[in-house]
């Protein structure tokens, strides 16, 4: 059995560049399996990973999550009390947003659904990072997170934002939205209606020189996609100018989210 001195010097451990890392992508991302953490770290040696991420763990700056039954699932992580306590004392270096740290209370009660949700965006971010390596261009990727705070953005924000710039400097701009599985009509159509409502008052027109951003709506289900095309192909007759591309997130699992899984919605 540990000692009271033990279990405090176990838990004010010295943290490795790595670590701090680690960290900083789970509160941009919020959660983030094993292999995702490995690959935003760009990191080859998964034993090593391992060792960063046990440590983190046994020591409270992480949260795992882990359903031993599904064998091919890899651990999940979120941010522990230590995590934030670090965060919070690193505030102004690391620009963190303070208020947002006190997430950690209630992340552990939340469903696997919200947890996947989560993850998906940075999925989204990682086969971005593939598709940009083979055409040359760079991308720009801000998470929920990064945008909170932020001037002239629709009032519910989307789940994320990010541009894309070719070779020859031409850029393009997307707002992406996920929808969750079985959401009723009525959800479904106030989301929509953020994006034509922001349009409309002409925040984004007025207080930023680029042109407005494409659409991203991501659907767990093929019927809700459906529903989608039907509910902005009247919206657009009135608004013609805005683009939307849907897409399910199965599409997007299997092929990366690119023209080709992406469907663009026309009168």
């Amino acid at each position: 059995m540990e000692t009271k001195k033990e279990i405090i010097k176990k838990k004010n451990i010295k943290l490795k560049d790595k670590q701090k890392e680690i960290l900083l992508l789970i509160y941009r991302y919020r959660f983030l399996s094993r292999i995702q953490i490995q690959s935003l770290l760009q990191h080859k040696q998964y034993n090593r990973v391992i060792k960063w991420l046990n440590e983190l763990s046994d020591n409270k700056y992480l949260v795992r999550y882990y359903l031993k039954s599904i064998n091919s699932k890899p651990a999940v992580y979120s941010l522990g009390s230590n995590g934030r306590k670090y965060l919070r004392e690193n505030a102004k270096v690391y620009k963190i947003q303070v208020r947002l740290l006190n997430r950690i209370w209630y992340e552990k009660n939340t469903t696997y659904e919200f947890r996947n949700r989560l993850q998906f965006i940075a999925h989204v971010y990682l086969s971005l990072l593939v598709l940009t390596k083979k055409t040359g261009a760079t991308v720009k990727f801000y998470t929920a997170v990064d945008l909170e705070g932020m001037k002239y953005l629709p009032h519910t924000l989307p789940d994320c934002y990010f541009s894309i710039t070719e070779k020859s400097c031409s850029s393009k701009r997307f707002f992406l939205v996920t929808f969750r599985p079985n959401m009723i009509d009525r959800d479904i159509l106030k989301r929509v209606s953020v994006y034509f409502s922001y349009y409309k008052r002409g925040y984004w027109q007025r207080y930023n020189k680029n042109p407005f951003p494409e659409i991203i709506f991501i659907t767990a289900e093929l019927k809700t996609k459906y529903f989608l095309i039907n509910i902005i192909k009247n919206k657009l007759k009135k608004y013609p100018r805005l683009n939307f591309l849907l897409a399910t997130q199965e599409d997007v699992y299997k092929f990366g989210i690119n023209k080709k899984v992406l469907q663009k919605v026309v009168l």
